[in-house]
């Protein structure tokens, strides 16, 4: 009988009487692809939203002497070279009814960067948006606003009814076009209704008791967003605000912030990461011992049959590798389950684009090969020990 033949056959052997074994190999790859998976899906996320935002720069502008943003200023802020666009930034709170709760939101206005990740929408190219239409979390508090999507909803704020006369409730009505991951930073926080930039700001006039004209003339707003054709220009259009009155800093720079937080995930997977490794590896371990202690006969019969130690070694190293391939072939095979049934429950397909750039990070490709690396070390020394039995030694053993 070939080489390859008694190691297939020991493989099977193998494979049923320690069946238990690979499939804690095979759950530790499975859970080791599953978290690198989820990370990777994120990080993509993020790299895929800041490299949108790029080529539209757009800039955040306050007075510099804390003033308001008015009607003049937005005058002069378009004037200046390089401005494609400038319109005012508001933040409204309020609240949206699902069921039976009321679900505080931020109105906030549509703008070319700091934008959500959009999981669910009605239509392939959400943004711009059109007047009338809003973008909601996924979820708030807890509380799951997905249903929403293609809903009207009724957006309820204060209107300020006078100085003597108190407020009361009014209710401005949207249809919503999309649903964003809440759980994603953003620039604009994870409990924002992205509204068109004039549905935003008669919100506002509205809190303010007021309309959006008076409100541009008179009182102003605290900040203005401003769109830049080209994103190099960002920072000398920022100059040039700055000789004008005004403080400015890219939307980016602000998107920069959620990096943090983003190194604390990638620390916790590499933590995670590193305690797979050791159990992968202390799993590879023992089972290459055990397995090869409980085999000191065979080994010894043979050897008085006229097998070399270095043939020997290739038997059991060859039996071992098959051994630790078929666990990690089950393992890679079930996360690809899970990578199927995460892209089915999120109704996102680049769970699955995420899934094979997890074959590209270091961690993850050392998981994979530690079964490998513990049952070679695993089988040294107790092979080695085996392999010094004399043969007669052996025979008398192994007819006892």
């Amino acid at each position: 009988m070939t080489n390859f033949w008694i190691v297939l056959t020991n493989t099977r052997w193998l494979l049923t009487t320690r069946w238990l074994l690979a499939a804690l190999i095979a759950l530790v790859i499975t859970a080791a692809l599953t978290a690198s998976l989820i990370v990777t899906h994120h990080r993509l996320d993020v790299d895929a939203k800041i490299a949108t935002d790029r080529p539209a720069a757009t800039l955040l502008v306050n007075q510099s002497d804390g003033g308001t943003i008015r009607h003049s200023d937005l005058d002069t802020i378009t004037a200046l070279p390089g401005v494609e666009n400038a319109w005012p930034w508001t933040t409204t709170g309020g609240s949206v009814t699902t069921g039976s709760d009321h679900v505080v939101l931020w109105a906030v206005p549509y703008t070319p960067t700091g934008l959500p990740i959009v999981r669910e929408s009605t239509r392939a190219n959400v943004w711009p948006l059109a007047p009338g239409e809003a973008i909601v979390p996924d979820t708030v508090d807890g509380r799951d606003l997905s249903g929403l999507l293609g809903d009207q909803v009724a957006f309820e704020g204060t209107v300020a009814t006078g100085p003597n006369t108190g407020s009361e409730t009014r209710s401005h009505t949207f249809t919503v076009v999309g649903v964003y991951d809440a759980s994603v930073g953003t620039f604009n926080g994870p409990d924002s209704l992205y509204l068109h930039s004039d549905d935003a700001l008669a919100i506002r006039a509205d809190n303010d008791g007021t309309t959006p004209e008076s409100l541009l003339e008179t009182q102003g707003v605290a900040k203005a967003v401003v769109a830049t054709g080209d994103p190099e220009m960002a920072r000398e259009i920022a100059r040039h605000l700055s000789d004008a009155g005004y403080y400015a800093i890219p939307v980016s720079d602000g998107i920069g912030l959620y990096d943090d937080t983003y190194a604390l995930i990638d620390q916790a997977a590499a933590a995670l990461g590193v305690l797979l490794v050791v159990l992968s590896l202390a799993i590879g371990l023992v089972v290459a011992a055990t397995v090869t202690s409980s085999r000191r006969r065979e080994i010894g019969i043979l050897k008085a049959i006229g097998f070399t130690t270095k043939r020997i070694m290739a038997l059991m190293g060859g039996e071992f590798v098959l051994f630790a391939a078929s666990a990690l072939a089950a393992g890679i095979v079930a996360s690809c389950i899970v990578a199927i049934a995460l892209a089915s429950w999120w109704h996102d397909a680049s769970v699955l684009t995420a899934y094979l750039h997890t074959f590209a990070d270091g961690l993850t490709l050392f998981i994979l090969a530690t079964p490998f690396l513990g049952m070679i070390a695993g089988m040294i020394v107790p092979l080695s020990r085996t392999t010094r039995v004399p043969a007669d030694v052996a025979l008398r053993s192994a007819s006892t």
